[in-house]
């Protein structure tokens, strides 16, 4: 939900009552994503709280607008 992320909606819930939920709530003006940031950095803060952290980041990305005539057997 931040730049360069996102959330896949129909992955994460049970069923579509829930999905809707979701996007009600992503969609209600009163919810910011800054709040929203805030809150979960907090709440991984506290878990994480006198413990040892590895931290894995992989930033590598496959570009498949550029493999596009590859796949389709094009030249």
């Amino acid at each position: 939900m931040g730049k360069h992320q996102s959330v896949n909606i129909r992955q994460i819930s049970r069923n579509r009552a829930e999905q809707v939920g979701y996007y009600r709530f992503l969609e209600n003006e009163n919810v910011k994503v800054s709040e929203l940031v805030q809150s979960l950095s907090e709440h991984c803060q506290e878990q994480v709280k006198g413990r040892h952290i590895l931290a894995v980041s992989d930033s590598s990305e496959i570009n498949w607008q550029a493999k596009t005539r590859r796949i389709r057997g094009g030249r």
